[in-house]
């Protein structure tokens, strides 16, 4: 029955009221959320109504119980594991605990371990839970700011002398506690203003030195390690761990995921000049360095210099050399090193004139090596070398994936026919030529090629289209050849097929949006492989219940941040590491959203740490977590530069005495600023 606006306020005045009956109460508790929440706070409600509320789905419902001085005392001791506050502030509370003094001991375990972590905590209860058996309670009885110093010593006391030297306590990947309870006591006593005194200097380097040796813990392990290089790929380690794990020496077995870190680094855009300098001092990372935009010319010229012909064929082929030292390299005693210079688009003609001779030697391998790396060899030298008098040249160029067309058609007429063959595969062969004189071919090799390729390059040419049979199923298509065939492949048997047309850059957008929805995995992922796929169709696809075809929609180059924002909540890590690298890629400026968004989401400590460090996330994520239960989160909090003056002085009085002094200088800085 719909309730009347004029029926609901009477219903709330009721439900509020002190003087309504119980039974009425109970009545009114019955009919919305809303209402059970006015009853569970009246005083008038029964102890019985109560105890049913107490179990209630809504929070504050079950907030209000625990407040309310009409509650059954087993309720309230079990609702305070949930609720401390309000069962401190319920003034029934202080009365049973003088009505029974031995209360404290009938305090269920989770209870007390919550209400002793509540500032408004009677002292007599820290005092009284300084000895408890239990790790926990004494744990929160040593993180409670209100404990008195007193009580500090007479914990410290009441473990053996060996306690107070426990090393420090850290929180692994899961959020999990790697050392013992008793260990993180002995951290909290041995770092507790109230005992160590304040910290006057070198609050930063204490607290670095612990997160480096957390980061080189999870490096060594291959879960975390790899989560490790997905937060570096997205800019999130900051330039004191890179240092750390630069400056380090690796036990053998263990540098995996360091390496892979570092490695990133070197390549990395935002890497400040300081830290590529530290890197360029070990070898393994010298050749990435000459890929890297910012490393500096002089960093450049010791890297055209280097015994490593590797490291200087990278500096000569970078597109970020600067022409003096391509002059240099011009005379490199390495025939290796000039070709790869020829390959550089800044390389002045002057050079290139120079090198003429050495471009006759160059072949495919070189081809493939760029088109490996992502770099596009200049038209003109495609085209030198498509008239080179070497056969084996000629068929690397019709192999190569950056050939342009035209390039393509001519090689189509190539005396040798395994060029012909070459073209027939390559998937940027126009359709012209591939319907035309190479399905005619008088090779047989070059018509099984042309089936191949039909066939979405499967290694055995299907029934339908075999290399006998297909120049007459092609002519007795007559016109709309193309899309005819297109159609009888879309809807083969064989999934190959189906994944041929999917991966088809021209493929009509009908036939991507069947295939889009195949049965078979492959061919989905086919389509979200198609450069050309549709904003709808990837939008279908970031939604497959496949992780591999979510993360292929992530990687789109079509993909929109609203599509990339939606991901940053799917339940695959490595989907969510896709998305995020793709968005910051596309819009930097996000950045704050995404470390918003991992600060609400990620569980584990590391990554959560990693953020609160991170000097672009925004204040109002620093605030919701500065009162976080690991003292590491509240420092790097503490240290931030975008955290607000309000947050900063409340972590001035923190019991943590590096999180204490961080917040302290931080306000300061903010106070001189202003």
């Amino acid at each position: 029955m719909e309730v009347k606006p004029s029926e609901c306020l009477n219903y709330q005045q009721e439900a509020a009221n002190e003087s309504t009956p119980p039974q009425r109460l109970i009545e009114l508790a019955t009919v919305s959320t809303d209402l059970a929440q006015l009853v569970a706070n009246n005083t008038s409600a029964p102890a019985n109504l109560l105890r049913e509320l107490s179990v209630s789905s809504d929070a504050t419902i079950r907030a209000h119980v625990a407040a309310n001085p009409n509650t059954q005392t087993e309720v309230l001791l079990e609702l305070g594991s949930e609720f401390p506050e309000q069962l401190l502030g319920n003034p029934i509370f202080s009365l049973l605990l003088l009505e029974n003094p031995n209360l404290v001991e009938q305090i269920p375990l989770t209870t007390l371990r919550s209400i002793l972590r509540v500032e408004s905590v009677p002292e007599f209860f820290l005092e009284w839970a300084a000895t408890h058996a239990d790790s926990e309670v004494q744990l929160a009885v040593a993180t409670n700011s209100q404990t008195p110093k007193t009580v500090l010593e007479k914990l410290t006391q009441s473990q053996n002398s060996l306690l107070v030297e426990a090393s420090p306590s850290y929180i692994n990947w899961a959020g999990e506690l790697v050392h013992s309870l008793e260990s993180q006591i002995a951290e909290a006593l041995r770092l507790h203003v109230k005992l160590a005194g304040e910290m006057t200097s070198g609050w930063d380097e204490a607290a670095r030195e612990i997160i480096q040796n957390i980061t080189l813990q999870v490096s060594q392990e291959q879960d975390r390690g790899y989560a490790l290089l997905e937060l570096q790929k997205i800019g999130l380690i900051p330039d004191f761990i890179i240092k750390h794990l630069c400056a380090t020496k690796h036990p053998s077995g263990k540098v995996h995921y360091c390496y892979q870190v570092l490695l990133d680094a070197a390549k990395s855009v935002n890497t400040p000049t300081s830290v590529l300098e530290q890197l360029a001092e070990q070898e393994k990372f010298r050749e990435a360095l000459a890929w890297n935009p910012n490393t500096p010319f002089r960093l450049q010229e010791e890297l055209a210099t280097d015994d490593n012909n590797l490291v200087r064929t990278n500096i000569a082929l970078s597109p970020h050399t600067p022409t003096p030292i391509l002059l240099q390299l011009a005379q490199d005693k390495d025939a290796e090193v000039r070709q790869h210079l020829a390959w550089n688009f800044n390389t002045p003609d002057t050079i290139l004139e120079q090198l003429a001779g050495k471009l006759a030697s160059l072949n495919y391998s070189y081809l493939h090596t760029l088109e490996v790396n992502g770099y596009k060899t200049p038209v003109t030298l495609i085209e030198q070398m498509a008239i080179d008098k070497r056969s084996e040249v000629r068929k690397g160029v019709a192999k190569y994936g950056n050939t342009p067309a035209k390039i393509l058609e001519q090689l189509a007429l190539d005396e040798e026919a395994r060029v012909r063959r070459m073209v027939a595969l390559n998937v940027n062969t126009p359709w012209g030529a591939l319907l035309g004189q190479l399905a005619h071919d008088t090779d047989v090799g070059v018509r099984s090629a042309v089936a191949i390729r039909f066939n979405a390059i499967s290694v055995s040419p299907f029934s339908l289209l075999s290399a006998t049979e297909l120049p007459e199923i092609l002519s007795s298509l007559g016109e709309g050849t193309q899309e005819s065939l297109l159609q009888l492949l879309a809807h083969h048997e064989d999934s190959s097929a189906r994944r041929f047309v999917a991966q088809l850059p021209d493929a009509p957008l009908n036939l991507l949006a069947e295939l889009a929805q195949d049965k078979e995995e492959n061919v989905r992922w086919g389509v979200a492989m198609n450069q050309n796929v549709p904003v709808s169709l990837l939008e279908q696809l970031a939604k497959d219940q496949k992780d591999e075809i979510r993360r292929c929609a992530a990687k789109h180059p079509n993909t929109p941040l609203s599509i990339l924002e939606q991901l940053f909540d799917d339940p695959k890590s490595s989907v969510r590491r896709v998305a995020v690298a793709r968005y910051l890629e596309l819009h930097p400026e996000g950045l704050p959203l995404v470390l918003d968004h991992y600060a609400k989401n990620a569980l584990p400590f590391f990554t959560r740490l990693l953020i609160f460090l991170h000097p672009k996330t925004p204040a109002n994520t620093l605030a919701e977590n500065c009162r976080s239960k690991a003292w590491l989160e509240r420092y790097a909090i503490a240290q931030n530069s975008n955290t607000s003056i309000n947050t900063l002085t409340a972590l001035a009085v923190d019991i943590n005495r590096i999180v204490r002094a961080a917040a302290q200088a931080n306000l300061q800085r903010h106070t001189q600023q202003s």
